[in-house]
């Protein structure tokens, strides 16, 4: 009975510090994203725990090459500042651009005024024909950017058939309406950026040996 005893005793002590080490892991170095300094931090931290229990510990670096979502911004320069939540359109083109926002409806070809259109960015409502229709036609007509937003409440999320040359965010029913409300009566100047997918450039990472 004794032997049997202090065996659960001994593995129920490696089970609680097992389970203390998992905590620290998970609660001290998450999230542990590669090339990361919380990557680093990590590999450290592990490095330091196999060498207290006899271990090698040895930290192996390596480099990768991140793939990263898109960065895309939206926002109101005038006659106001405001930040306004874009979203990213799958297949939009990549860029900074900035100008007047012009008020495109549905982007039907009778709704598209091309001297409004040409060199500014074109504000479309959701609806009727479909999104590469809607950008294709405000590309036609000089469009240097497309801020589709959605025809019912909230946000919308979309993508297209192709890649397109000009950047294409989408944004909630509200703040499209709001805008197109504030175009009725201003000249609205907006800046819109859309960043790379993919970033090339290799980065150190680290594994643990």
């Amino acid at each position: 009975m004794f032997t049997y005893t202090f065996i659960f005793m001994f593995w129920n002590k490696i089970g609680v510090q097992a389970l203390q080490f998992l905590n620290i892991f998970t609660s001290d170095f998450s999230p542990r994203q590669s090339a990361t300094e919380q990557e680093r931090d990590a590999a450290e931290f592990l490095a330091r725990e196999l060498k207290a229990i006899n271990l090698i510990g040895d930290i192996q670096s390596f480099t990768v090459t991140i793939k990263v979502s898109p960065t895309t911004s939206f926002s109101i320069s005038d006659p106001f500042d405001k930040v306004v939540n874009g979203i990213l359109m799958h297949n939009s083109g990549y860029g900074e651009t900035n100008g007047v926002i012009k008020y495109a409806g549905k982007a039907l070809d009778k709704e598209i005024n091309a001297d409004d259109i040409k060199d500014n960015i074109a504000l479309i409502e959701r609806g009727t024909i479909t999104f590469s229709q809607k950008v294709d036609n405000v590309y036609k007509a000089g469009a240097k950017a497309a801020v589709i937003y959605n025809n019912k409440p909230g946000v919308l999320r979309g993508r297209l058939l192709n890649q397109t040359n000009i950047p294409v965010i989408t944004i909630s029913h509200e703040d499209g309406e709001s805008i197109k409300n504030l175009i009725s009566s201003n000249t609205v100047q907006v800046s819109i950026s859309v960043e790379s997918e993919i970033d090339h450039k290799t980065r150190n990472s680290r594994n643990v040996e």
